[in-house]
């Protein structure tokens, strides 16, 4: 007695044969994306792929750090030491 049908195994088993090629691909497409940058679309002067929210102007690399429960220059620390603790952003 299986959890699960032959049908569902050999599903499984075709998904992780697809799946090198197609982590290939997507590494290639990040790649190519990190070397040549990509539109910005906030309008604050970094490219999508170097950008850490693209739909916000106030975020990106080089933007001040705010006491505001995110993170605003995309160093990956959400506020500084600093800030009294804040709960998360929404």
């Amino acid at each position: 007695m299986k959890p699960f049908s032959s049908a569902q195994h050999f599903q499984s088993v075709d998904f992780l044969r697809a799946y090198p090629a197609q982590r290939a691909a997507y590494l290639d497409e990040w790649l190519a994306c990190r070397r040549n940058g990509g539109p910005d679309r906030d309008g604050d002067g970094v490219d999508f792929c170097h950008d850490c929210i693209d739909h916000d102007a106030t975020v990106h690399p080089g933007a001040a750090e705010t006491c505001n429960g995110r993170d605003d220059n995309c160093d990956g620390v959400i506020d500084l030491d600093t800030c009294p603790m804040m709960p998360p952003a929404p």
